[in-house]
């Protein structure tokens, strides 16, 4: 019995236009199968699937292949035309993109609190202009909102292959006419080489733009475009065939079972997966594993690959965006059905409909169809732009409860300054000589001197006491994501480990300072960590600086602003948040707390200086949120902070006492 018992689901492959082959292959239909598969077992934290991710990197070498060679044997045949190449990426693609983004907006107009509704409407957007890619990119970083609540996170990958497909026929035609065949080969050769070298040279300081941008994944697209010129000239011979595809599908598997998201990825690493794309796209007289792979329910799946891969996003965020952040086994069986279900229906009903120009979609000319998608792209739009830019439609939330919330970027650039972000909170590369020019690590003569190291939440505290101890001079080296333990990080994090050697080994002035006060989004791996953090304490003392460790602070998810819109008033918020607030703080605290004073040096409950009983205060006295996001404080939040601390601490130098938090 089949999934699937009509036709309904065949491809309508187009006649061959030269001997490269025809231009459909069954198991390159298995091999869209197998990375939209990963992706989607990745997306739901499938155990054994950490490398799931490289299912976008397989599609990368299969568009390289597929479009060069379809250009390649119009350019032979002398019947290569712009227009009909883009009329017919714009069929294979828009129209099943623009009935997701229209989905996807309707429902989140719904559920989604102003903040995230102000990104889908960015993000979507940026999705139509094939953009996306670098809106992320743009975002990306510790303040980033959760990947978890960006339902057109996915669409990132679709703007860089839009983009390959904009500018690679353009170059290949140019070249083929200029040269042929030799002048493509070395082209793409040159900018894989150099694309792959950008990526290692740029991913220790940037690995979001390497991530995300075009230029590091020409790479993959390249490998795929010069499959076309060895498909067909390898040896024939079966055994070739048959190790190149047992080679290639070991690569992939390897790459998707191995890897994870602490894979230093693209660059070198991507080779692995791609690479083994590459072996299988050439081996196409292989029997064994391309007849595995051209199984009718790998040759299924691929066919649908590209609805599966357009809708398990935005599905897999609402159903999560629901249920709090929360996965459960029932909410990833749910995911499961309704992407299959509807990724039938997108592809049976839209996808299959408009692709190719006959049958119905005959209907619509050429012209017709362009200004069809610029309609209904035009009509998605403008409501996107404007949820986007009046702030998430926040009509949808009482006054008061609007006028409490404010504007986040607002917020967010208030607390920049704050942390003095990006002069002495590092996002990018630590900069010795930018720290030094900002005056974050000077020492003051005539007054005490703490320096205080670690992530945003030590930027946070940073902050509060600057501002409670006006008289004291307070460092600052603090980086997005630096938990403050050096051993964590390699030589070659830039910002993390560079900026934690060197305050320990180059700083002037260490043996001045009063004393370090270490803080951070302390978590569950504080288990995991106790000899490291153990080793880091050790350092300092044997510096002969005293040390203080300010421990966990209350942390919500829901994010502290979603909370509010769903409960929708600020009275009995507090009472409200407490149901969303991690629960895990005490047996954080005390097992923190032992690790720091066995060493002799003192501990600060972060926690317990604001939250009484369990109970954390979200707004102050004016009604001005205290934390930003799911435990970042807004600048009235370490205002506040800082008041209750002066109250138990008079003075820094109390929190090195080793019973300091008790």
């Amino acid at each position: 019995m089949t999934l699937v018992s009509s036709n309904l689901l065949t491809p309508t492959p187009r006649p061959p236009h030269s001997s490269r082959g025809s231009s459909y292959r069954p198991d390159i239909d298995g091999l869209r199968a197998i990375a939209v598969v990963s992706v989607i077992l990745f997306h739901l934290e499938v155990r054994g699937f950490g490398g799931g991710f490289v299912g976008v990197d397989v599609f990368f070498v299969i568009s390289g292949f597929l479009i060069s060679r379809n250009i390649l044997q119009d350019l032979e045949g002398g019947r290569f035309s712009f227009a009909r190449f883009y009329l017919r990426r714009a069929r294979r693609l828009f129209p099943a993109l623009l009935t997701t983004l229209a989905a996807t907006f309707a429902v989140g107009a719904v559920v989604l609190s102003p903040d995230h509704l102000v990104s889908l409407g960015r993000s979507l957007a940026a999705a139509i202009v094939s953009g996306s890619n670098i809106l992320f990119w743009q975002e990306a970083g510790y303040f980033d909102a959760n990947a978890t609540v960006k339902p057109l996170l996915h669409t990132w990958s679709l703007s860089v292959e839009e983009q390959f497909y904009l500018v690679w026929p353009l170059a290949m035609v140019g070249l083929w006419r200029g040269g042929g065949s030799r002048r493509v080969l070395g082209f793409l050769v040159i900018a894989m080489l150099l694309s792959l070298v950008g990526a290692e040279v740029l991913w220790p300081s940037d690995r979001e733009a390497v991530f995300y941008l075009a230029p590091f994944r020409v790479a993959e697209l390249a490998i795929g475009a010069l499959c076309v010129w060895v498909v067909d000239r390898l040896p024939k011979s079966q055994w070739l065939a048959e190790g190149l595809g047992v080679l290639g599908l070991t690569a992939i598997a390897f790459s998707i079972l191995r890897y994870s998201p602490r894979t230093p990825f693209p660059g070198m690493y991507a080779l692995m997966p791609c690479l083994g794309t590459a072996a299988l796209i050439c081996a196409k007289d292989g029997r064994h594993v391309l007849g595995f792979l051209s199984q009718p329910v790998a040759r299924v799946t691929g066919l649908l690959s590209y609805s599966l891969y357009l809708v398990h996003w935005p599905i897999l965020v609402f159903v999560r965006y629901r249920a709090d952040g929360v996965l459960t086994n029932h909410g990833r069986a749910a995911v499961l059905v309704l992407t299959v279900v509807s990724a039938i229906a997108m592809y049976l009903l839209v996808e299959k409909r408009y692709r190719h120009a006959t049958g119905r979609a005959t209907a619509l000319r050429p012209s017709q169809f362009a200004a069809a998608c610029v309609a209904l792209a035009v009509t998605l739009a403008l409501p996107a732009i404007h949820a986007w830019r009046s702030g998430g439609w926040t009509w949808r939330m009482p006054r008061e409860l609007q006028l409490a919330l404010g504007d986040k970027s607002e917020i967010f650039r208030r607390r920049q300054v704050g942390i003095r972000s990006p002069e002495c909170h590092v996002n990018g590369a630590f900069d010795v000589a930018s720290a030094a020019r900002s005056g974050c690590l000077s020492l003051r003569e005539g007054t005490p001197n703490f320096l205080v190291v670690g992530d945003s939440h030590a930027a946070d505290l940073w902050m509060a006491l600057h501002g409670a101890y006006p008289s004291v001079n307070f460092l600052q080296a603090t980086g997005a994501g630096c938990l403050p333990i050096e051993s964590l990080y390699t030589t070659r994090d830039v910002r993390c480990g560079r900026m934690l050697q060197y305050i320990k080994q180059q700083l002037p002035g260490m043996a001045q300072l009063d004393g370090v006060i270490l803080a951070g989004r302390w978590n569950r791996r504080v288990d995991q960590l106790t000899g490291e953090l153990a080793g880091e304490l050790a350092s300092y003392r044997a510096l002969d600086v005293p040390v203080a460790v300010f421990g966990p602070i209350a942390e919500f998810s829901p994010d502290v602003r979603t909370l509010a819109f769903r409960f929708g008033r600020l009275e009995g918020f507090d009472d409200f948040a407490r149901r969303f607030m991690h629960h895990d703080r005490a047996p954080l605290e005390r097992r923190l707390a032992q690790i720091v004073t066995t060493d002799g040096s003192g501990y600060v409950s972060t926690f317990g200086v604001v939250c009484k009983r369990g109970t954390c205060p979200m707004v102050d006295e004016r009604n001005n949120f205290l934390i930003a996001d799911y435990g970042h404080w807004t600048v009235e939040g370490a205002e506040y902070f800082g008041r209750q601390l002066v109250q138990l601490y008079p003075s820094p130098s109390q929190f090195f006492d080793d019973d300091a938090g008790h």
